[in-house]
């Protein structure tokens, strides 16, 4: 040979004789003279019914390493992981690996994909702000199946339902329920978001004494974290009226009537009982001095229906004037003595009764020619 050219050939000189000088007899691939030059096949099995793709067999030459063309067969909720040289073998040669020799000339070798189901992790999300408790995230692999973490999350006033895949969307798992390829993808991380309901409680209402009437009140129904207005009382009670709601029987008054309240309970299921609470009707009694220039206070009293009280000593006082009791107006007549006893038959459960006090000069008395004075003072 004289020579390769820049395309690979060889050319190869020969004199036929001594006139015809010497020339060129042939050109030869050089490939085609090394050994290498003989073949083989190499078959792809995507090894899977569910295995999607194609692959076209490839040529191969003998004693020459050649890179295996890139897999593109795609399964289902699993990856790639290499070819086995039988179908239920382990990986022999990953994804364009470089191979050689593989089989003899002119043969055909058939690799088998080797698939895994993919693995992936799952996370919960508590989807609220006011919880307690924490989860770790879940390990799972596709094709298998296995039980959602028990939950752990709790929220006060409301109960678990399950597990949504998203935060708005609803309840595709229950708690602990037993799941199988909550996705395709491998080594990804799939969330899952608590959905919480609302516990339900009854609000029942208790006249709180067998000698009270009136209209029956039904129960109603809530929402924990809903606010709602107590409906208004209808009972009612001879010489009592009604100041609120207790939540004991003897208890002191903590909602108003018609009063908005909200989350009385944060059990599910649960009555909770409002307990009327009564005041004997009465009377109030103020006192009123009556007089300009007056001195002192006096505080009202309450005097109940049933009652019968001594009225206060009088407190007030003006200079040259005496007290000589009480008046139902301002310039009515005396109709109670200081202190007397007071008692009131009343037409409304609550009732005022103004009494003003009256007053009378004092008396100033002389006495002999040397116009000594002596004074009397009534008070």
């Amino acid at each position: 040979p004289c020579g390769v050219s820049e395309d690979g050939y060889v050319a190869y000189y020969y004199s036929k004789d001594a006139t015809m000088g010497v020339r060129p007899a042939i050109c030869i691939k050089l490939n085609s003279l090394n050994s290498s030059s003989a073949t083989y096949n190499i078959a792809f099995n995507k090894n899977a019914s569910s295995a999607n793709g194609s692959m076209s067999t490839s040529k191969f030459y003998v004693d020459s390493s050649q890179k295996l063309p890139e897999n593109s067969f795609t399964r289902k909720g699993h990856h790639f992981t290499g070819w086995a040289t039988e179908p239920n073998g382990k990986v022999k040669y990953k994804n364009k690996a470089s191979v050689k020799n593989l089989t003899s000339k002119n043969l055909t070798v058939t690799l088998y994909a080797v698939w895994e189901p993919n693995a992936y992790q799952v996370q919960f999300v508590a989807n609220c702000n006011n919880y307690t408790g924490t989860m770790k995230k879940q390990s799972f692999t596709y094709t298998k199946s296995k039980k959602l973490a028990s939950n752990k999350f709790k929220r006060k006033g409301y109960t678990f339902k399950g597990w949504a895949k998203s935060k708005d969307g609803k309840v595709v798992y229950k708690n602990k329920q037993s799941v199988k390829n909550i996705t395709n993808d491998h080594n990804t991380t799939v969330t899952l978001y608590a959905k919480w309901t609302p516990n339900t409680y009854k609000i029942r209402f208790d006249k709180s004494s067998t000698n009270a009437g009136g209209l029956l009140m039904g129960d109603i129904v809530c929402d924990y974290g809903k606010k709602y207005n107590l409906p208004e009382n209808t009972y009612t009670r001879k010489n009592y009226h009604f100041i609120g709601w207790a939540e004991t029987k003897d208890g002191k008054v903590k909602y108003k009537d018609g009063e908005k309240i909200s989350n009385l309970t944060s059990a599910d299921n649960k009555t909770v009982t409002l307990y009327a609470v009564w005041e004997k009707d009465y009377c109030k009694v103020e006192f009123y001095p009556n007089i300009a220039d007056s001195s002192g206070t006096m505080d009202s009293i309450r005097v109940n229906f049933d009652e019968k009280i001594k009225l206060p000593e009088n407190k007030f006082t003006k200079p040259g004037y005496h007290f000589i009791g009480w008046a139902t107006s301002r310039n009515g007549k005396v109709v109670y003595k200081n202190k007397a006893e007071f008692s009131k038959t009343l037409k409304k459960s609550i009732e005022t009764q103004k009494l003003y006090a009256k007053w009378e000069k004092n008396i100033l008395l002389t006495f002999g020619r040397y116009r000594k004075r002596k004074k009397r003072c009534f008070m």
